[in-house]
């Protein structure tokens, strides 16, 4: 039996929200209204059965929401401005969706994954972005 992998869910944790933190702090003072409450979690593999196991995988997933200014087109504004501090950072681009209401791009960079959804704007709807973190894969361990 090989020894146990050692867990890196307590670094992806503090880098995942500092991530996050850094992304909403590049929200254009014009833009910024309300930011919703950082959700950050474990994640495990799909395999129930293993889930006890300290070399399960794992991953730690940081999502937060964010309601912009009233103003038109503020959500697609803070994506571009998110977009930007990912894109000069090296993270690579890719659209994974656009259904004329959402679009989702994805970012990747040394095993971490970031999502931007934000919603376009319409009649008497409040626009929003939603913002998903999550780790490269690592194993359980003791939490």
């Amino acid at each position: 039996m090989s020894p146990p992998q050692h867990s890196r869910l307590d670094d992806y944790r503090a880098q995942a929200e500092k991530l996050s933190d850094e992304l909403i702090a590049t929200i254009p003072a014009t833009l910024a209204g309300t930011t919703g409450a950082l959700n950050s979690r474990m994640t495990l593999g799909a395999d129930i059965s293993s889930h006890e196991d300290a070399d399960a995988p794992a991953w730690w997933n940081v999502d937060r929401s964010v309601t912009p200014a009233p103003v038109a087109n503020a959500a697609k504004d803070v994506a571009a401005a998110m977009a930007a501090h990912l894109t000069a950072g090296g993270w690579s681009e890719k659209n994974v969706r656009a259904d004329g209401e959402r679009t989702i791009d994805g970012y990747r960079k040394d095993g971490w994954y970031v999502e931007i959804a934000w919603y376009s704007t319409a009649p008497g709807k409040a626009e929003a972005l939603d913002l998903a973190i999550v780790s490269p894969q690592t194993v359980r361990g003791d939490h």
